[in-house]
């Protein structure tokens, strides 16, 4: 190798760190200024936090010709803590505690309100998670009190077909249970 080849390969590596180290610095300085933000919001000083979609990628594919099915005035709400669905009494607030925690640390996939804010129907996507039996006992903990509290659920395995307006419709009029609805235009729901 001549000079002029090794003044070159050692000039390129030289660029090559110094630019691997200003964006080191970067992420430094960034982290900084996040922990300082964090700091000031009393959030955890070594903790990063980041936004993330709110919906997996099956509930996206829902979500849509769900929306679209919602009569005029009702909305759909994703990942609500199951908690916020019901009104909890119990004969003390030790057993309001104990009913309350079973429900807290819970969300379900989807509320459908009505133009008054008052949920009508709560839609599960069940995928295979919920074939274990801990997850089993969660979700007929769920259910148990959405059915108390006069909120069908419905539960939506991977490939199922459903008519979604039918559903909504017959959620809608109250006058049947969405457990009936047969599908006509089908939306497949796959995972």
């Amino acid at each position: 190798m001549n000079t002029v080849s090794i003044v070159a390969s050692l000039t390129v590596a030289c660029v090559v760190l110094l630019v691997l180290r200003n964006r080191q610095d970067k992420a430094r300085k960034h982290a900084a200024a996040a922990s300082e933000e964090g700091k000031a919001a009393g959030l955890p000083i070594t903790a990063t936090y980041r936004a993330k979609p709110l919906l997996s990628p099956w509930e996206l594919k829902v979500f849509g010709p769900l929306r679209a099915s919602l009569p005029a005035g009702w909305y759909l709400c994703p990942q609500v803590r199951a908690a916020d669905i019901v009104s909890i009494s119990a004969p003390s607030s030790g057993h309001q505690r104990a009913a309350l925690g079973k429900l807290a640390p819970r969300s379900v996939d989807f509320v459908l309100i009505d133009e008054g804010a008052i949920p009508r129907l709560v839609i599960e996507l069940d995928d295979s998670s919920h074939d274990r039996p801990e997850r089993q006992q969660r979700d007929a903990d769920i259910d148990r009190a959405l059915h108390a509290a006069g909120v069908p659920v419905r539960r939506i395995r991977p490939g199922q077909e459903i008519e979604w307006e039918a559903i909504v419709a017959l959620v809608a009029d109250g006058t049947q249970s969405v457990q009936s609805a047969k599908p006509s235009r089908a939306f497949r729901a796959e995972a």
